[in-house]
């Protein structure tokens, strides 16, 4: 998790570099911004990638692509002393993993109207449709260390479709003629489509074994909001 800030800046350094350069070859020739390709990094607060399929000097259709992943895992161990007032006591040792998988991918493509146009920058407001995937893993098991032992693992995976519509509204500051700092506020809602499956099993003394799963499905309404998205837009 700590590397984040890190990459977020290489990612920074790497496009006021290149889109300098760019920058620089481009400044001998006049260029009409309505046939620019450009390209938006989303770094703050999410990470994506949109471009302009087309753009007019107040309008644009835009496409974007979201996307995270998550790996963690954790291993850790236990030890319980259980005793009574009768003099009986017991100690048990455990020694616990688990790890969780996260990965999620949203495409969608909005209209965008820019109601503000400047040399400094531009206000606009978006609509558009939305897909979106996502899968989630978790996986645990536990060994129990003492004159009985024992063991029980556990296993799940979620999977989540959705379709929907965003609503955002953005404003954008040129920082030199083709690369310029941009921030949105989002809104998104629609429908989802949810299915889980599970399993468990336990071993236990005198050769005992068992094992359960379970499967579940179902749908609903969703909603969710993103008061500020920022990063970096170049043009070439």
């Amino acid at each position: 998790m700590k590397s984040k800030p890190f990459f977020a800046l290489a990612a920074l350094f790497l496009v006021l570099f290149f889109a300098n350069k760019i920058n620089a070859q481009g400044n001998n020739s006049e260029t009409d911004s309505t046939r620019l390709h450009t390209f938006y990094l989303y770094l703050f607060n999410g990470y994506a990638v949109s471009y302009d399929l087309y753009s007019e000097e107040k309008s644009s259709v835009r496409l974007r692509l979201d996307f995270s992943a998550a790996h963690n895992d954790l291993n850790s161990d236990a030890e319980q002393t259980y005793s009574t007032s009768n003099g009986y006591s017991s100690k048990t040792s455990s020694n616990s993993e688990s790890r969780d998988n996260n990965f999620s991918v949203t495409l969608s493509s909005y209209y965008i109207y820019s109601f503000y146009n400047s040399k400094l920058g531009q206000a606009y407001i978006g609509a558009g449709p939305l897909i979106g995937y996502s899968r989630y893993s978790y996986g645990s098991s536990t060994t129990y260390s003492d004159t009985l032992q024992s063991y029980y693992s556990y296993d799940s995976q979620n999977k989540n479709y959705s379709v929907g519509i965003v609503f955002l509204a953005g404003i954008r500051g040129y920082i030199t003629e083709r690369i310029s700092f941009f921030a949105e506020a989002n809104l998104n809602g629609g429908r989802t489509w949810t299915k889980s499956e599970g399993s468990s099993q336990y071993k236990g003394p005198n050769n005992y074994y068992s094992t359960q799963a379970n499967n579940s499905s179902g749908s609903g309404w969703f909603y969710n909001s993103q008061f500020i998205r920022a990063g970096i837009s170049v043009s070439f």
